[in-house]
């Protein structure tokens, strides 16, 4: 089912209704913040961390091709997110939010600033050091059992950012929004080594000069779990239906050709922080609620996407032929122009909205889809180089762009090349301004059976006029 204009302004005003009564206060006591209400949200003030393996990528390049590469590659993955996210649990007031392929992203809210202790930051700041280098002895121990050595970067910064429980019911997820959750991811370079952020590097000096070390209980803690889950536990398969997640863990969907979706609100990190009234800020997380839950539709229900996760103000998708049919790639970059007219709807309707966009970053590759994790603390994660590039697309897009990679763009019809324009200096970059008038006019051209060409902009309508010369003969028509 294709996007509706109608419908979609119906939803988004039932869900910006449905948080009326949307709470938010400031976190100062003990409280999980994963059993938070969709109605709640807590001002955190702590410390976001970003934890990648930076080499990772490579790793996965090489291995790829090889079977008993890959199957060792993805066990090891599989335990050093196990133990990264006990390690997480072992220390007090550290809250993991999620991975994102192999990147851990983490909080550390304690102590609270009501407390007694002094500085407080600081001990917060100090926390996450000391989790980063508990982290790299942990990393270098799952070494010695698997025989691959993942090299870690930290982006770390301090600040208050807003907790909520965001999403749809049945595939809701703890989220933070923020400048701090924002700043500690933009900062990694790729390199394995500590990045501070303005607000961390303020305190850097004030930090303990040594570190506790790993729990000597550990070195068993990971010999066992290897032990546990030898490699002939884990197998791949090419899914011919449509994925069953639930099912993932040692057996892992391989995607030959998987589409990764990001989808982002352009400006909104900056919207929120220069809110300073509670009340201005429950109108904006009540927008933001409301966003959120249109791009799921629009990614799930409209266009057969899967919903992978949300990273902050973003979606995170994944088309796939046995689910979205042969047509996968068509449709996703259709849900890309849905959400730019649904983002129109969302600016008309939504209070602070009128200033923001939504800017898209699509690629194609061969991914890995899985579930890591603890017991009953799992999350799917997708991890491929087209993964990556998706994201870094998305990343350099402005409002009411969407990018695609060239592997991608090769998979697009003739006519819906056409739509995309060669990035200056980026021979893997295609850009375009996708609307829902711009795919209304390419069905439109179906119905000439001469030579046509899309005039116009998705801004100052889009039509179809004939040109018997140079214009594009349509490859079906209907008229008698």
């Amino acid at each position: 089912m294709a996007w509706n204009r109608e419908d979609a302004r119906e939803r988004i005003r039932k869900e910006y209704e449905n948080f009326k009564d949307l709470e938010l206060k400031p976190l100062t006591r003990e409280m999980d913040l994963r059993k938070l209400q969709r109605n709640q949200a807590r001002i955190v003030t702590g410390v976001h961390l970003y934890l990648d393996p930076v080499n990772f990528q490579g790793l996965l390049k090489e291995a790829r091709e090889d079977a008993s590469k890959l199957k060792k590659l993805l066990r090891h993955m599989h335990v050093y997110q196990r133990q990264m996210a006990w390690l997480l649990k072992d220390t007090d007031g550290a809250q993991r939010v999620h991975f994102q392929g192999g990147r851990l992203h983490a909080v550390f809210y304690k102590p609270y600033d009501t407390t007694d202790v002094e500085e407080p930051e600081v001990k917060r700041l100090a926390a996450a050091v000391q989790f980063v280098s508990q982290a790299r002895e942990l990393a270098k121990l799952i070494a010695t059992q698997t025989d691959i050595a993942f090299a870690l970067e930290a982006g770390l910064e301090c600040g208050e950012s807003i907790a909520t429980m965001n999403g749809r019911i049945g595939s809701s997820e703890l989220l933070f929004i923020g400048a701090p959750a924002n700043q500690a991811a933009k900062v990694l370079t790729g390199k394995p080594d500590d990045k501070y952020c303005t607000n961390a590097a303020k305190l850097k000096e004030k930090l303990p000069k040594k570190t506790e070390p790993l729990p000597e209980r550990y070195a068993k803690q990971v010999k066992d779990d290897v032990a546990d889950n030898p490699i002939s536990r884990f197998d791949t398969f090419e899914p011919e239906a449509s994925i069953d997640y639930d099912n993932l863990g040692v057996r892992t969907a391989d995607l030959k050709q998987g589409i990764t979706f990001y989808g982002d609100i352009s400006g909104f990190t900056r919207h929120i922080a220069s809110l300073s009234s509670e009340e201005d800020k429950v109108q904006a997380l009540r927008a933001f609620h409301a966003t959120r839950s249109e791009m799921h539709h629009v990614v799930v229900a409209d266009y057969d996407g899967d919903f992978i996760q949300y990273q902050g103000d973003r979606i995170q998708g994944l088309f796939y032929e046995a689910r979205a049919s042969r047509h996968f790639a068509s449709k996703a970059i259709e849900a890309a122009g849905a959400l730019q007219d649904a983002f129109d709807i969302c600016r008309e309707e939504l209070p602070g909205f009128s200033n923001l966009g939504m800017a898209s970053g699509i690629a194609v590759g061969r991914v890995f889809i899985t579930q890591v994790g603890i017991k009953g603390d799992r999350e799917v994660i997708v991890l491929g180089q087209s993964v990556a590039r998706a994201s870094q697309l998305q990343d350099d897009m402005g409002a009411g762009q969407t990018a695609i990679n060239a592997a991608m763009w090769e998979f697009l019809t003739k006519e819906e090349q056409k739509l995309f324009t060669a990035k200056t200096n980026d021979e893997d970059a295609y850009v375009a301004r996708l609307s829902m008038n711009v795919f209304d006019a390419l069905e439109d051209a179906k119905a000439y059976t001469g030579r046509v060409r899309i005039e116009g902009t998705h801004s100052v309508s889009a039509r179809v006029v004939s040109e018997p010369t140079t214009g594009v003969k349509p490859a079906k028509s209907w008229c008698p």
